[in-house]
């Protein structure tokens, strides 16, 4: 490529309010505008279009005729619209992200002529109860669309281990590129406070990865780089870290457990020392979650809770917690333990076993992370799931209840902002985040036979269809 602005083109089947269609905002919003020209290409309405129309400095296009279903007639007309708006604007990358958007779009961007064309694996439209001609054929296509592919990337590993299984490239053509937090939350909350990345803040990230071993390296690096605030909204291990690394620098965490008992803070009214922040009631809900899945699931009474032994605040209070619910609804709980993803087929295998009929996921960054490969590995072995964010259902996971990421999120970002104008972190007392959803995954809910109770689906923030 010589030194012009070069023009990507991102393609996404609908822009609802999942991880796959965030990240991909995200990614949009950080492309260094003196050396690309950032364009969006999106099928049908969805909930974040209005976020992506005001996304300054990029070029948002919708191509309604692209949509989930399948539906052949009208996905080729798709292919021909996006084929004739790619010669038009001509983009150097075409990155599709979806199972829809990713065919069409490579498939386009093939035959406009585009130099590179990548594709993000966010999870595979093949699932084992489809009819095996229909499975034979998409996966079919989607080994034609591979040759066309520069690059591929995965928000997992088992994703990428999944895609090499089915041939549809060598390992060594896909990259892991995890999905994070809601910075989208974070930075509103900011603007709220009058501060807007960019103009009048910066930010610097640092990223773990899951090796929780480097977060004292990256605490340490943060304060030796005397930043102004510290904002850790990836749980608790990156707090305590934090904390552990400086009493002068101000704190502002996010977190779902109760801040006192895990010692970040003194008393929620009086935080005290150099820390405050937002909890949300993910951590406190996990019994409701129990009890929303045996309202969904009556007939399973053997019944799994997946905790991370890696952290133990969280681990060992929810195994309480649950076995107490448990109690009462004369249920059996058995505690399965994953803190990496090879961890995952064992787990599913060991439910096989255990003869459960259900599973609750204790809510952790680790899964939240991994949520649209969990509802993948929950969809494919049929087992009936709940966990905490909305993302999990609408990957295909049969429930979600807990409190609100985006809310918590937020709610950090203004504690940041008003930190920048002087606030001190002991006179900020932690604010808590009460508001919870529920989400059901109907589709999933019939490909598992069940019935949803007319109560449940009443008390339902939203039903994905």
């Amino acid at each position: 490529m010589n030194g012009a602005v070069q023009t990507v083109c991102h393609i996404i089947t609908k822009l609802e309010l999942g991880g796959a269609q965030q990240n991909t905002l995200f990614t949009l919003s950080h492309l260094d505008a003196s050396r690309f020209r950032a364009v969006l290409i999106t099928g049908e309405p969805g909930m974040l279009d209005q976020e992506a129309e005001a996304l300054p400095g990029v070029d948002f296009h919708q191509v309604l005729t692209m949509v989930r279903p399948l539906r052949p007639w009208r996905d080729l007309r798709a292919l021909v619209s996006l084929t004739l708006l790619l010669r038009t604007l001509k983009p150097a990358i075409v990155h599709t992200h979806s199972s829809k958007a990713g065919v069409l779009g490579r498939l386009a961007a093939w035959f406009a002529g585009v130099p590179i064309i990548i594709h993000t694996i966010h999870g595979f439209g093949l699932t084992p109860h489809q009819h095996p001609l229909i499975r034979h054929a998409l996966l079919a296509v989607e080994r034609i669309v591979a040759r066309v592919t520069t690059r591929f990337f995965a928000v997992s590993e088992a994703s990428r281990c999944q895609g090499v299984h089915l041939r549809l490239f060598p390992a060594d053509r896909c990259a892991v590129i995890r999905s994070g937090v809601d910075l989208a939350a974070f930075r509103q909350g900011l603007q709220e406070a009058g501060y807007r990345e960019g103009q009048n803040a910066a930010i610097e990230y640092r990223w773990a990865n899951d090796q929780y071993d480097r977060l004292p390296a990256l605490a340490a690096e943060l304060v030796h780089r005397q930043v102004a605030v510290i904002a850790v909204i990836g749980g608790l291990l990156p707090a305590l870290a934090a904390k552990a690394a400086t009493t002068r620098i101000p704190i502002v965490f996010a977190t779902s457990g109760d801040p006192v008992q895990l010692g970040l803070v003194a008393s929620l009214a009086k935080p005290g020392g150099n820390l405050t922040g937002a909890t949300t009631l993910n951590v406190q809900v996990v019994s409701k979650r129990l009890e929303l899945l045996h309202e969904m699931v009556p007939t399973a009474t053997i019944i799994a809770l997946l905790v991370n032994p890696t952290n133990p605040a969280y681990a060992e209070g929810l195994s309480r917690d649950v076995q107490a619910a448990a109690r009462a609804l004369a249920l059996q709980i058995h505690v399965l333990h994953a803190s990496t993803e090879r961890d995952f087929e064992t787990v599913f295998a060991t439910l096989v076993q255990l003869r459960a009929g259900a599973l609750v996921i204790g809510p952790d960054t680790f899964f939240t992370a991994r949520s649209e490969q969990l509802a993948a590995l929950t969809v494919r072995h049929a087992v009936p799931t709940i966990y905490q964010n909305r993302e999990f259902a609408a990957a295909g996971g049969l429930m979600s209840y807990g409190g609100s990421f985006p809310d918590l999120y937020r709610q950090a970002g203004v504690y940041t902002g008003r930190i920048l104008k002087g606030a001190k972190p002991s006179d900020l007392p932690v604010v808590q985040s009460t508001k919870v959803e529920l989400f059901i995954n109907l589709r999933t809910a019939k490909m598992l036979g069940l019935t949803i109770p007319l109560p449940l689906l009443g008390r339902a923030d939203e039903v994905i269809e």
